[in-house]
Protein backbone atom coordinates (compact mmCIF):
# COMPACT_ATOMS: atom_id res chain seq x y z
CA UNK A 1 0.00 0.00 0.00
CA UNK A 2 1.05 3.73 -0.54
CA UNK A 3 1.55 5.67 1.79
CA UNK A 4 -1.20 8.15 2.58
CA UNK A 5 -1.97 11.54 2.19
CA UNK A 6 -3.19 14.02 4.54
CA UNK A 7 -5.51 16.78 2.73
CA UNK A 8 -6.10 19.73 4.71
CA UNK A 9 -9.35 21.53 4.09
CA UNK A 10 -9.14 25.17 4.77
CA UNK A 11 -10.07 28.33 3.28
CA UNK A 12 -7.90 31.44 2.52
CA UNK A 13 -7.79 33.40 6.49
CA UNK A 14 -9.66 36.44 5.35
CA UNK A 15 -11.28 38.97 7.41
CA UNK A 16 -14.66 38.29 7.56
CA UNK A 17 -14.91 34.90 6.03
CA UNK A 18 -13.33 32.68 8.63
CA UNK A 19 -14.56 31.43 12.18
CA UNK A 20 -16.93 33.76 11.61
CA UNK A 21 -18.92 32.52 14.68
CA UNK A 22 -15.97 33.45 16.43
CA UNK A 23 -15.96 37.16 15.01
CA UNK A 24 -18.37 38.42 18.66
CA UNK A 25 -15.47 37.74 20.97
CA UNK A 26 -12.47 38.44 19.00
CA UNK A 27 -13.33 40.40 15.93
CA UNK A 28 -13.30 39.91 11.92
CA UNK A 29 -9.39 40.32 11.88
CA UNK A 30 -8.77 38.16 15.59
CA UNK A 31 -10.44 35.33 13.94
CA UNK A 32 -8.64 35.42 10.27
CA UNK A 33 -5.72 35.86 12.87
CA UNK A 34 -6.45 32.44 14.64
CA UNK A 35 -7.42 30.98 11.34
CA UNK A 36 -4.36 31.46 9.94
CA UNK A 37 -2.47 30.52 12.65
CA UNK A 38 -4.02 27.21 13.17
CA UNK A 39 -3.76 26.40 9.50
CA UNK A 40 -0.11 26.64 9.51
CA UNK A 41 0.14 24.93 12.97
CA UNK A 42 -1.95 21.83 10.71
CA UNK A 43 0.54 22.32 7.86
CA UNK A 44 3.54 22.11 9.95
CA UNK A 45 2.33 19.14 12.00
CA UNK A 46 1.21 17.45 8.91
CA UNK A 47 4.45 17.93 7.33
CA UNK A 48 6.32 16.59 10.70
CA UNK A 49 4.70 12.83 9.88
CA UNK A 50 6.72 12.33 6.83
CA UNK A 51 3.33 11.36 4.86
CA UNK A 52 2.05 12.96 1.57
CA UNK A 53 0.57 16.60 2.73
CA UNK A 54 -2.10 18.84 0.35
CA UNK A 55 -3.34 21.79 0.89
CA UNK A 56 -7.01 21.79 -0.88
CA UNK A 57 -7.95 25.25 -0.51
CA UNK A 58 -11.12 27.79 -1.24
CA UNK A 59 -10.62 29.47 -3.30
CA UNK A 60 -7.28 27.83 -5.11
CA UNK A 61 -4.32 28.56 -2.79
CA UNK A 62 -2.25 28.87 -5.53
CA UNK A 63 -2.76 32.23 -5.37
CA UNK A 64 -2.23 32.25 -1.49
CA UNK A 65 -0.24 29.98 0.15
CA UNK A 66 3.53 29.32 -0.32
CA UNK A 67 4.24 26.37 2.08
CA UNK A 68 7.25 24.43 0.97
CA UNK A 69 6.72 20.45 0.72
CA UNK A 70 2.92 20.85 0.31
CA UNK A 71 0.93 19.74 -2.68
CA UNK A 72 -1.74 22.26 -3.58
CA UNK A 73 -5.26 21.54 -5.09
CA UNK A 74 -8.57 24.13 -4.93
CA UNK A 75 -11.76 22.25 -3.66
CA UNK A 76 -13.75 23.54 -6.28
CA UNK A 77 -17.77 24.53 -6.64
CA UNK A 78 -20.26 22.47 -4.83
CA UNK A 79 -21.15 22.15 -1.22
CA UNK A 80 -18.91 20.73 1.56
CA UNK A 81 -20.01 16.99 0.71
CA UNK A 82 -19.41 17.63 -2.75
CA UNK A 83 -15.77 19.24 -2.34
CA UNK A 84 -15.06 16.28 -0.13
CA UNK A 85 -16.32 13.90 -2.21
CA UNK A 86 -14.03 14.61 -5.02
CA UNK A 87 -10.84 15.28 -2.70
CA UNK A 88 -11.37 11.96 -1.38
CA UNK A 89 -12.40 10.26 -4.93
CA UNK A 90 -8.53 12.09 -6.16
CA UNK A 91 -6.65 10.91 -4.10
CA UNK A 92 -7.79 7.21 -3.50
CA UNK A 93 -7.75 6.98 -7.41
CA UNK A 94 -4.50 7.54 -7.35
CA UNK A 95 -3.44 4.73 -5.30
CA UNK A 96 -3.23 5.67 -2.29
CA UNK A 97 -4.97 5.90 1.30
CA UNK A 98 -6.21 9.58 2.42
CA UNK A 99 -6.89 11.41 5.38
CA UNK A 100 -9.03 14.30 5.41
CA UNK A 101 -9.33 17.07 8.05
CA UNK A 102 -9.58 20.71 8.81
CA UNK A 103 -7.62 22.92 10.32
CA UNK A 104 -9.28 23.54 13.20
CA UNK A 105 -8.57 20.80 15.50
CA UNK A 106 -5.21 21.72 17.44
CA UNK A 107 -5.29 17.93 19.58
CA UNK A 108 -4.86 16.25 15.92
CA UNK A 109 -1.09 16.11 16.26
CA UNK A 110 1.78 14.62 14.34
CA UNK A 111 1.37 11.60 16.54
CA UNK A 112 -2.56 10.83 16.09
CA UNK A 113 -2.37 11.30 12.39
CA UNK A 114 0.23 8.56 12.39
CA UNK A 115 -1.35 6.55 14.45
CA UNK A 116 -4.60 7.43 12.32
CA UNK A 117 -2.01 6.13 8.67
CA UNK A 118 -0.95 3.04 10.72
CA UNK A 119 -5.00 2.16 10.96
CA UNK A 120 -5.38 2.25 7.33
CA UNK A 121 -3.34 -0.73 7.00
CA UNK A 122 -5.83 -2.99 8.46
CA UNK A 123 -9.03 -0.96 8.25
CA UNK A 124 -10.63 0.14 5.49
CA UNK A 125 -11.70 3.59 7.00
CA UNK A 126 -10.57 5.82 10.30
CA UNK A 127 -12.54 8.65 12.12
CA UNK A 128 -11.78 10.38 14.79
CA UNK A 129 -15.31 11.96 15.93
CA UNK A 130 -15.50 16.04 17.34
CA UNK A 131 -17.74 17.18 20.34
CA UNK A 132 -19.51 19.12 18.14
CA UNK A 133 -21.17 15.89 16.58
CA UNK A 134 -18.86 16.35 13.89
CA UNK A 135 -15.43 14.65 12.54
CA UNK A 136 -12.08 16.14 12.76
CA UNK A 137 -10.79 13.21 10.89
CA UNK A 138 -11.95 11.00 8.29
CA UNK A 139 -9.25 8.42 6.53
CA UNK A 140 -10.35 6.05 3.84
CA UNK A 141 -8.68 3.25 2.03
CA UNK A 142 -11.90 2.97 -0.70
CA UNK A 143 -14.47 5.37 -2.02
CA UNK A 144 -18.45 5.34 -1.88
CA UNK A 145 -19.92 8.78 -2.51
CA UNK A 146 -22.82 7.60 0.55
CA UNK A 147 -20.23 9.17 2.62
CA UNK A 148 -20.65 12.52 1.58
CA UNK A 149 -23.95 13.38 0.17
CA UNK A 150 -27.08 14.06 1.57
CA UNK A 151 -25.24 14.44 5.21
CA UNK A 152 -26.23 17.82 7.69
CA UNK A 153 -23.20 19.27 7.71
CA UNK A 154 -22.13 21.20 10.55
CA UNK A 155 -25.51 19.55 12.59
CA UNK A 156 -24.77 17.12 15.31
CA UNK A 157 -25.11 13.92 13.86
CA UNK A 158 -22.15 14.41 10.75
CA UNK A 159 -19.92 11.62 12.25
CA UNK A 160 -22.82 9.36 13.70
CA UNK A 161 -24.70 9.19 9.75
CA UNK A 162 -20.90 8.68 8.15
CA UNK A 163 -20.05 5.94 10.33
CA UNK A 164 -23.59 4.28 10.36
CA UNK A 165 -22.66 4.27 6.44
CA UNK A 166 -19.39 2.85 7.02
CA UNK A 167 -21.24 0.25 8.65
CA UNK A 168 -24.11 -0.52 6.26
CA UNK A 169 -21.20 -0.48 3.30
CA UNK A 170 -19.87 -3.50 5.35
CA UNK A 171 -16.26 -1.97 6.06
CA UNK A 172 -14.35 -2.42 8.86
CA UNK A 173 -13.81 0.77 10.87
CA UNK A 174 -11.26 2.21 13.69
CA UNK A 175 -12.55 4.62 15.87
CA UNK A 176 -10.15 7.12 17.62
CA UNK A 177 -10.40 9.47 20.67
CA UNK A 178 -12.94 12.48 20.16
CA UNK A 179 -11.86 15.81 20.15
CA UNK A 180 -12.65 18.93 20.72
CA UNK A 181 -12.33 21.87 17.41
CA UNK A 182 -12.26 25.48 17.73
CA UNK A 183 -15.76 26.91 16.31
CA UNK A 184 -17.55 27.66 18.83
CA UNK A 185 -16.87 30.94 21.39
CA UNK A 186 -16.64 28.55 23.89
CA UNK A 187 -13.45 27.11 22.33
CA UNK A 188 -11.23 29.61 22.80
CA UNK A 189 -10.01 32.13 25.54
CA UNK A 190 -12.53 34.82 25.05
CA UNK A 191 -11.35 38.96 24.26
CA UNK A 192 -10.43 40.44 27.86
CA UNK A 193 -13.79 42.32 28.25
CA UNK A 194 -15.76 38.94 28.24
CA UNK A 195 -12.76 37.43 29.73
CA UNK A 196 -13.06 39.95 32.97
CA UNK A 197 -16.86 39.40 33.12
CA UNK A 198 -16.27 35.53 33.47
CA UNK A 199 -18.35 34.81 30.35
CA UNK A 200 -18.92 31.30 28.77
CA UNK A 201 -21.25 29.91 26.75
CA UNK A 202 -23.09 26.79 26.62
CA UNK A 203 -26.00 25.19 24.40
CA UNK A 204 -29.69 24.68 25.41
CA UNK A 205 -32.60 22.96 24.39
CA UNK A 206 -33.05 22.83 20.83
CA UNK A 207 -29.35 23.83 20.17
CA UNK A 208 -29.99 27.57 21.68
CA UNK A 209 -26.98 29.55 22.42
CA UNK A 210 -27.14 30.23 25.89
CA UNK A 211 -24.28 32.86 27.64
CA UNK A 212 -23.51 32.80 31.33
CA UNK A 213 -21.98 35.27 33.60
CA UNK A 214 -20.73 33.81 37.33
CA UNK A 215 -21.66 35.92 39.73
CA UNK A 216 -18.24 37.31 41.00
CA UNK A 217 -15.97 40.52 42.17
CA UNK A 218 -16.10 41.59 38.72
CA UNK A 219 -19.48 42.10 37.94
CA UNK A 220 -20.19 43.71 41.19
CA UNK A 221 -21.73 47.21 41.44
CA UNK A 222 -22.84 48.32 44.72
CA UNK A 223 -22.60 45.43 47.42
CA UNK A 224 -24.71 42.26 46.45
CA UNK A 225 -25.71 43.53 43.10
CA UNK A 226 -24.64 43.23 39.39
CA UNK A 227 -23.01 46.03 38.01
CA UNK A 228 -25.75 47.14 35.21
CA UNK A 229 -22.78 47.68 32.72
CA UNK A 230 -21.85 43.99 33.30
CA UNK A 231 -25.38 42.75 32.75
CA UNK A 232 -25.51 45.05 29.06
CA UNK A 233 -22.28 44.03 28.33
CA UNK A 234 -23.77 40.06 28.44
CA UNK A 235 -26.70 41.21 26.78
CA UNK A 236 -24.74 42.46 23.66
CA UNK A 237 -22.82 39.46 23.15
CA UNK A 238 -25.94 37.35 23.46
CA UNK A 239 -27.21 39.18 20.89
CA UNK A 240 -23.93 39.42 18.47
CA UNK A 241 -23.23 35.81 19.63
CA UNK A 242 -26.76 34.66 18.67
CA UNK A 243 -26.85 36.61 15.22
CA UNK A 244 -23.46 35.31 13.82
CA UNK A 245 -24.34 32.09 14.76
CA UNK A 246 -27.67 31.94 12.45
CA UNK A 247 -25.56 33.42 9.79
CA UNK A 248 -22.83 30.42 10.14
CA UNK A 249 -20.44 30.13 8.09
CA UNK A 250 -21.54 33.75 5.53
CA UNK A 251 -18.66 36.39 5.47
CA UNK A 252 -20.16 39.63 7.16
CA UNK A 253 -19.57 42.31 8.96
CA UNK A 254 -21.87 43.43 11.49
CA UNK A 255 -21.60 47.42 12.86
CA UNK A 256 -24.44 47.75 16.14
CA UNK A 257 -26.47 50.54 14.97
CA UNK A 258 -28.32 51.52 18.65
CA UNK A 259 -28.68 49.88 21.52
CA UNK A 260 -31.26 49.62 23.71
CA UNK A 261 -31.36 48.10 27.27
CA UNK A 262 -34.08 47.94 30.10
CA UNK A 263 -33.22 47.06 33.20
CA UNK A 264 -36.52 45.37 34.90
CA UNK A 265 -35.01 44.09 38.82
CA UNK A 266 -31.86 43.82 40.73
CA UNK A 267 -29.29 41.17 39.59
CA UNK A 268 -28.50 39.66 42.82
CA UNK A 269 -26.03 37.00 44.09
CA UNK A 270 -26.63 34.14 41.45
CA UNK A 271 -25.09 33.40 37.93
CA UNK A 272 -26.48 35.05 35.09
CA UNK A 273 -27.83 33.61 31.62
CA UNK A 274 -28.76 35.80 28.68
CA UNK A 275 -30.03 34.41 25.03
CA UNK A 276 -30.86 36.13 22.04
CA UNK A 277 -33.57 36.14 19.59
CA UNK A 278 -33.53 37.30 16.11
CA UNK A 279 -36.68 39.31 15.35
CA UNK A 280 -35.95 40.48 11.77
CA UNK A 281 -33.47 39.64 9.25
CA UNK A 282 -33.19 41.42 6.33
CA UNK A 283 -30.26 41.34 3.55
CA UNK A 284 -28.85 44.89 4.99
CA UNK A 285 -30.37 45.41 8.75
CA UNK A 286 -31.09 43.02 11.52
CA UNK A 287 -33.53 43.38 14.78
CA UNK A 288 -32.16 41.07 17.82
CA UNK A 289 -33.85 40.82 21.01
CA UNK A 290 -31.97 39.65 24.32
CA UNK A 291 -32.96 38.74 27.88
CA UNK A 292 -31.34 38.05 30.70
CA UNK A 293 -32.30 36.13 34.17
CA UNK A 294 -30.86 34.26 36.79
CA UNK A 295 -33.22 31.92 38.61
CA UNK A 296 -35.87 32.31 36.81
CA UNK A 297 -35.56 32.55 32.84
CA UNK A 298 -39.71 33.73 33.21
CA UNK A 299 -38.35 36.44 35.33
CA UNK A 300 -35.98 38.11 32.94
CA UNK A 301 -33.80 40.93 35.07
CA UNK A 302 -33.12 42.55 32.03
CA UNK A 303 -33.73 43.17 28.37
CA UNK A 304 -31.90 44.26 25.14
CA UNK A 305 -33.27 45.12 21.95
CA UNK A 306 -30.07 45.64 19.19
CA UNK A 307 -30.22 46.82 15.61
CA UNK A 308 -27.38 46.09 13.36
CA UNK A 309 -26.05 46.91 9.54
CA UNK A 310 -24.89 43.88 8.01
CA UNK A 311 -22.07 43.95 5.06
CA UNK A 312 -22.06 40.63 3.63
CA UNK A 313 -19.55 39.26 1.34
Amino acid sequence: MRRARIVVFAKRPLPGRVKTRLIPLLGADGAARLAAEMLAATLDEAIATGLDVELCGDPDPAGWCDQPGVRLAAQGDGSLGDRLARAAARVLGEGGPVLLIGADCPALDLHRLRAAAEALRISDAVIHPARDGGYALLGLTRFDPSLFADIAWSGPTVASATMARIETLGWTLFVGDTMRDVDEPGDVALPPYAALLGLRTQRGGAGELLWVMPFGEQVVGRPGFLHGGAIAGLLEFAALGTLYDELGDEPVTLKPINVTVDFMRGGVEHDTFAAATIARLGSRVANVEAHAWQQDRAKPIAAARMNLLIRRG
